[in-house]
């Protein structure tokens, strides 16, 4: 069943989300985890994928970052994702 962020969202809305990257917190104790908040657009090439490929991966967000102007991808590893869209917030998780 989608999420409803997941019915949500559509091409060329722009949001600002919220996740816990795992490159800024691989080394630090789960309640050291640090966030990181970014400004992104979806497109066709966004995704949200709750099953990964491998047993060992987390679900992610695939998003576009206006500012850095490249895909990133925001994981559930550490805690849900936020996203906050037309004035309203949504949360992420498919553990």
């Amino acid at each position: 069943m989608k999420n409803e962020i997941e019915k949500t969202i559509k091409n060329g809305d722009e949001f600002k989300i919220t996740f816990y990257p795992q490159n800024k917190n691989y080394d630090v104790a789960d309640h050291q985890v640090q966030s990181d908040t970014r400004f992104a657009k979806w497109d066709n090439d966004c995704a949200f994928i709750s099953k990964p490929k491998t047993k060992t991966a987390s679900p992610y967000i695939k998003f576009f970052d206006v500012e850095k102007n490249e895909y990133r991808t925001a994981t559930t590893k550490y805690r849900a994702v936020s996203i906050f869209l037309n004035n309203k917030n949504y949360t992420w998780n498919r553990y």
